[in-house]
């Protein structure tokens, strides 16, 4: 569905996943709908294994 890149993020020059959907603007209305629902549901756990997402793009 994505791939996963190590960044770092430009601001706080901290080390970030940085996960892109395959396809792109191409991709399915359905797949854009499922990634979107899987940040969110990232978004909203807290474990030390899970990279935290700090905001959302919309």
């Amino acid at each position: 569905m994505g791939v996963v890149y190590r960044a770092r993020e430009p601001g706080s020059k901290r080390i970030v996943a940085l996960k892109l959907l395959i396809g792109g603007p191409y991709a399915s209305a359905d797949f854009r709908r499922r990634f979107k629902h899987e940040a969110e549901t990232l978004a909203s756990l807290q474990h030390r294994h899970i990279v935290p997402i700090p905001e959302l793009l919309t």
